[in-house]
């Protein structure tokens, strides 16, 4: 499997905040970004049992006329079919991930 690059980082601190492209970002061990909405929440406030960092391919962002940033996805990879993921580990910089589900907008 190719190794894809990230050519984007978003996060929004607040629920329906616009998303702030960031240079890097720190993973936290269960779950999601440092400074997400989605890091660590309470089950009740995001409706998921489990923290979150969405990815997106730049190629679909382009394909659909999207500005970076605007398909609220933590990160935009370009080069790696992300569909390919789902039900496998996978390392986005030093962080280990797991592809679990489909991610539609």
């Amino acid at each position: 499997m190719s190794a894809g690059t990230v050519v984007g980082i978003h996060r929004a601190g607040a629920h329906g905040g616009a998303p702030e492209a960031v240079e890097a970002a720190r993973a936290l061990r269960n779950g999601g970004l440092a400074g997400d909405r989605y890091a660590d929440p309470e089950p009740e406030e995001s409706g998921w049992d489990f923290s979150t960092i969405t990815l997106i391919e730049r190629e679909a962002e382009e394909a659909a006329a999207l500005p970076p940033g605007a398909s609220r996805r933590n990160v935009a990879v370009r080069g790696l079919p992300l569909n390919d993921l789902v039900g496998r580990r996978f390392r986005v910089g030093t962080a280990l991930c797991e592809g679990v589900e489909l991610c539609h907008p």
